[in-house]
């Protein structure tokens, strides 16, 4: 008790299953999507959006040298919206809801089947080795493309998917809990102190500049009352709704047609991760189509070739795969 006679605040931080106690802000909680059926709930991992399996194709710009890390190692980097390269920062900016950014990370894709001259003069740096991958639409397959059981990190360290072995694991390897009683850690090569909690796919929603959407607060407050009648207990939360971070853009955006893979941690203002590598499987590079850039060097093509023949795919899949000239070969002129 102080001076004036009230009990002091208590000095602790608690999260819980995405409720945050702590001493010096209000109580609040994450609200994700409304779980309407036991089915949804068998379901919350993959979040796949019916607009997104409609296209053909999904296309993903990249260099030689990151198409040689993405073959080589199996994997698909994304990066959370804190620190991601993003030409459009309002993605990552809601009022009272942008610290939850730094747990959503992406990888962006287009839904255009053809070459476009933005994507070739834009974005990235080295011109003459660009390459535009068309992979077959994954999205209503996504369990075939991609590992869901774990994710990797920097450094080599590994990350779970939202599963019972995710809660056994850290509750076993926990200092509170299983090394309290004295129990044998396991999947030590594993960071447990957070997990992805969902996997979704889904179109970008293009929006006018001066949308409502961009300025609206996505924090609200409720409270939960513990009886019945006006002089019952109550406490006060702080509601957040973040789920609209990276998943709108501004109209003038428009043109990339961006369709997007965006994985959600448990604790989303977690900030220790700036990225995680997807783990792909074989079957997402059966029918890819390769583009060389439009400036390309003779030698690309047989680079190319050779960063797919030197993998680990199966020759089945190596043989269904196409590299192909730009259409745009000696006409840009820039």
């Amino acid at each position: 008790m102080n001076e004036s006679g009230k009990l002091d605040e208590p000095s602790f931080k608690l999260d819980i299953n995405g409720f945050s106690f702590a001493s010096d802000e209000m109580p609040y909680m994450v609200l994700g999507k409304q779980v309407e059926s036991g089915a949804s709930v068998r379901d919350l991992l993959q979040i796949i959006s019916d607009e997104i399996k409609s296209h053909n194709n999904l296309c993903h710009t990249t260099t030689l040298d990151k198409f040689k890390l993405i073959v080589s190692n199996m994997t698909l980097r994304c990066n959370n919206l804190t620190s991601a390269d993003l030409n459009d920062a309002m993605e990552r900016q809601r009022v009272n809801v942008s610290q939850y950014a730094n747990g959503r990370f992406i990888s962006c894709f287009s839904h255009i089947s053809h070459e476009s001259v933005p994507f070739w003069s834009l974005y990235g740096t080295e011109k003459q080795t660009k390459l535009f991958l068309i992979f077959n639409n994954f999205s209503s397959f996504l369990a075939g493309a991609i590992h869901l059981d774990y994710c990797l990190l920097d450094g080599g360290a590994k990350a779970f998917f939202r599963s019972d072995e995710y809660t056994r694991t850290a509750n076993t390897n926990s200092p509170m809990f299983g090394q309290n009683l004295g129990l044998s850690k396991n999947n030590e090569a594993f960071d447990t102190r957070n997990c992805i909690e969902s996997i979704e796919m889904f179109d970008i929603e293009y929006l006018p500049v001066n949308h409502e959407a961009f300025t609206a607060d996505y924090s609200s407050e409720a409270r939960i009352h513990f009886g019945d009648g006006p002089d019952a207990p109550y406490l006060t939360m702080r509601q957040d709704r973040p789920e609209c971070l990276g998943k709108q853009k501004s109209d003038p955006w428009d043109y990339e047609k961006e369709s997007r893979i965006l994985c959600c941690l448990h604790i989303q203002d977690f900030k220790e991760w700036t990225c995680v590598y997807l783990r792909l499987k074989a079957e997402i590079f059966r029918g890819l189509n390769i583009i060389l850039s439009p400036w390309a060097e003779a030698s690309l093509r047989d680079e190319v070739f050779e960063v797919i023949k030197n993998s680990e795919l199966t020759d089945e899949i190596k043989d269904s795969i196409e590299i192909k000239s730009s259409g745009l070969e000696g006409t840009l002129n820039f």
